[in-house]
């Protein structure tokens, strides 16, 4: 009896050992998984099970990435999983998942710009994923811009830098638009310094970075380089600046801050014209035409209408410029900027442009430009041709007894006239430094420098 009960517990204990070896899931309750592929004709395998090891799946020209509960998971709320591939899934209830897939074949959309000018088709490329694509040049592409060169692609629609340059290879792993980028001729030119004229290609609508006299290789003894876009009194910018390039722009060479000694002139440094000492302040590029301002207050204790009178009828006079000389004076028509001051309130020395004057007052904006400090803009105290707005009387703008750009009422009458003019240099130049010794006659004048333009 003792041997059959031992017989009986080993044959419990060899049933025992074997279930304990047995899959836990082979005693779990199992449950229908829908697999499927999510395209075409939508087949789908149906498995009862209650886990599961995910496979991967095939297709021609996509790759499959993971499975999901929905049909696209980039949709996928909370609510919705996504499960990797390989992953073994327990099936806890009947459950359905869908293939996902990557598009093996990447878009690439030429774009010709079309808000910087560019005109043309959008060229639409087909490229498998992973592989190199050589980037067109603009003629393949069939684009144009009048006016304008192509540079390069870029990734940003606007204002974007070129990234990219034709006959680049990219590789491809995603959809792509490039955009052509359009842009513009700089050319530096020496304007008679040493050095070669050179040529840039910058994108239109940025700023150009202007070079310094090293960067761009050319050379003027004692002359500080710098730059304008107008060969006549235009606007002067320097090494450093930036400027805007929206069409072909040629920086001219100046050589202005110049040795002032290049011109002839009287011991006290004055060029003494129609009987009267004047200061050179400013010269043209072309070193053809210079600013000139009387050295002294000529008529004090004007009112302000009656200092520019003042300048009208010294030219019209038969007491100051000659027949021979008047045409040396140049109608100027120049552009002229507001001086903005901020006190308790803001005010504004206003804009008066030149349309073909002859002698005329400086602007607020000039005196600034043309003189180095206050004690350079003395002596005496003159008017300027600026209108003062910000006080409920007529007021203009003059240069004070200290030598500072202040204001004063149109009817007082402590200012005086200062008048300036610009001077044709290849109509009468001056071969004496002599006091009034200038010559009406044109003679060479080579040995004018460039003069202090600011």
């Amino acid at each position: 009896m003792m041997r059959i009960r031992k017989r009986i517990m080993a044959f419990v204990l060899s049933v025992l050992i074997v279930i304990s070896l047995l899959p836990v899931q082979a005693w779990a309750e199992e449950y229908t998984l829908k697999l499927y592929n999510n395209y075409d004709d939508d087949t789908y395998t149906e498995v009862e099970c209650s886990s599961y090891k995910l496979p991967k799946l095939e297709r021609e020209g996509f790759t499959h990435t993971k499975w999901c509960s929905i049909r696209d998971s980039t949709i996928a709320t909370s609510g919705d999983k996504t499960y990797e591939i390989g992953e073994t899934v327990s099936v806890t209830g009947d459950l359905t998942l869908f293939a996902q897939w990557e598009n093996l074949t990447k878009k690439i959309t030429l774009k010709p710009n079309e808000p910087n000018g560019g005109t043309g088709k959008v060229v639409n490329v087909n490229v498998t994923k992973g592989e190199e694509y050589i980037l067109p040049t603009i003629e393949q592409c069939g684009f144009a811009n009048e006016g304008f060169y192509f540079l390069g692609w870029t990734t940003k629609s606007k204002d974007g830098d070129v990234e990219y340059k034709p006959g680049d290879k990219i590789t491809i792993n995603k959809d792509t638009t490039l955009y052509a980028v359009w842009g513009c001729k700089v050319t530096l030119n020496p304007n008679g310094s040493t050095g070669d004229e050179k040529t840039y290609y910058v994108r239109k609508g940025s700023e150009y970075v202007l070079p310094t006299k090293e960067q761009c290789g050319f050379v003027y003894d004692r002359f500080g380089l710098k730059w304008t876009t107008d060969l006549d009194l235009g606007s002067i910018y320097g090494p450093g600046d930036k400027v805007k390039i929206s069409n072909d722009t040629t920086f001219y060479a100046t050589w202005a801050y110049a040795c002032l000694d290049d011109i002839p002139r009287s011991d006290e440094g004055y060029i003494y014209f129609a009987g009267i000492r004047w200061r050179v302040i400013g010269q043209n590029a072309k070193a053809t035409d210079a600013l000139l301002i009387s050295a002294e207050v000529l008529d004090g204790y004007k009112s302000w209408e009656d200092a520019k009178q003042y300048c009208e009828t010294l030219f019209d006079g038969n007491t100051a410029f000659t027949a021979k000389e008047k045409p040396s004076v140049k109608f100027t028509a120049q552009k002229d900027q507001d001086i903005v001051e901020k006190r308790d309130k803001e005010y504004t020395y206003q804009r008066v442009d030149l349309k073909g004057s002859r002698l005329f007052l400086l602007s607020c904006y000039e005196a600034q430009k043309y003189f180095i400090n206050d004690d350079d803009r003395m002596p005496g105290m003159w008017w300027l041709r600026s209108p003062f707005n910000g006080d409920s009387y007529p007021r203009a703008g003059c240069v004070d007894e200290d030598g500072q750009i202040s204001e004063d009422s149109l009817s007082q009458s402590r200012s005086g006239a200062r008048p300036a003019f610009v001077l044709d240099l290849q109509s009468v130049l001056f071969k004496s430094a002599a006091t009034g010794g200038k010559y009406s006659d044109p003679v060479d004048g080579s040995s004018f420098g460039t003069f202090r333009d600011g």
